[in-house]
């Protein structure tokens, strides 16, 4: 997204919450990857198992029921691969559905996400593979799935606009065979406010999406006036956008794809970080989407320690060895010998 408790692991897990988000409005953005680096190697992307991302789900199902994932994990070295034998997050769909059945309801509902690609067979593959997780979790449990995100954060320019705009038209009709609903997640709903050819795409965006994802980060301007003030700063100027998307297409749904604050660290927009202002950031920003009645993923569920890169030298870089960029989530993973533990801050 840049330019952008301890719970031990059990079915029968019973814990008391010190917060209580509202599920109906509060959700998580989410990706397995939760491993450290050991040493400077990277975990592999394919190294988290059905059971490993049950059980971070069903940590994650302890606070929050809406679920918004980026992709598939079809890349170069997999391509050929069976839908469910890429990377781990192509699992994520299938391991909501099996927690899903277990509880006997629809305890955890998912939006997933398919990422972009330059590679025409990737991202056709991308895109195949995604349905094919929908209709394999909405088989073992009904409406697990409820809608495809047509890339993040792709739109940057006029090229990018117009793919993301064809790659909607081109398969909201099978999207519709499914039950399953259209749309994307973008970092410049702002644009919609402009006038000129890259509004004007956004618009036809608007037109043929079912939603919208509109990811919305408090700004330099605003972060050291507080977290209370930065909710306020993110509130309004989502407020702004709907009022303009809502002028083009009456019926498109407007939510946060993404908002957040990490726990430490350096981050792109400057905020002053540590576990209490995420924590006060989280407990506003829910609720206010309560409130509105806006659905809000917030970013992100578990910190991705990757993000912050241990091979990076750009020490001031958000993504570098002192970023925020691997800080944003509710919980951390702790490694101690054993099951891994995910633990809120």
């Amino acid at each position: 997204m840049f330019n952008k408790i301890v719970l031990l692991l059990s079915f029968a897990l019973t814990v008391t919450f010190s917060q209580n988000f509202n599920r109906d409005y509060v959700g998580v953005a989410f990706s397995p990857y939760t491993k450290h680096w050991v040493g400077k190697t990277l975990p592999y992307w394919n190294s988290y198992s059905l059971q490993d991302i049950k059980d971070m789900l069903n940590v994650v199902n302890g606070r929050f029921r809406s679920i918004a994932t980026y992709g598939m994990g079809v890349a170069p070295y997999n391509v050929n691969n069976r839908w469910d034998q890429t990377d781990s997050n192509c699992l994520v769909a299938r391991a909501a559905a099996s927690i899903n059945s277990d509880k006997k309801q629809n305890a955890l509902r998912v939006a997933q996400g398919i990422n972009q690609n330059e590679d025409q067979n990737i991202q056709n593959k991308e895109i195949d593979n995604a349905f094919s997780a929908a209709q394999d979790a909405n088989g073992i449990y009904g409406n697990t799935v409820w809608g495809l995100i047509f890339t993040n954060e792709y739109f940057t320019n006029e090229l990018t606009g117009n793919r993301i705009l064809n790659l909607i038209k081109s398969h909201k009709n099978r999207a519709k065979q499914m039950n399953l609903k259209v749309g994307t997640r973008i970092h410049v709903c702002g644009l919609i406010l402009n006038s000129g050819s890259m509004r004007d795409i956004l618009a036809n965006i608007i037109r043929e999406s079912d939603f919208i994802m509109c990811n919305v980060y408090p700004d330099a301007s605003v972060v050291n006036a507080g977290t209370q003030k930065s909710v306020e700063a993110v509130g309004n100027a989502f407020n702004s956008y709907v009022k303009k998307f809502k002028e083009v297409n009456p019926n498109i749904d407007v939510m946060i794809g993404e908002t957040g604050w990490p726990s430490q660290g350096i981050s792109f927009n400057k905020s002053p970080n540590n576990v209490q202002n995420l924590k006060n950031y989280w407990t506003q920003m829910g609720d206010w989407a309560a409130r509105n009645k806006v659905l809000v993923h917030m970013f992100e569920a578990i910190d991705e320690p990757w993000k912050s890169s241990q091979t990076s030298t750009d020490m001031t870089s958000p993504s570098g060895p002192n970023g925020g960029e691997g800080h944003y989530g509710w919980w951390q993973r702790i490694d101690q010998g054993g099951a891994p533990k995910y633990t809120e801050k």
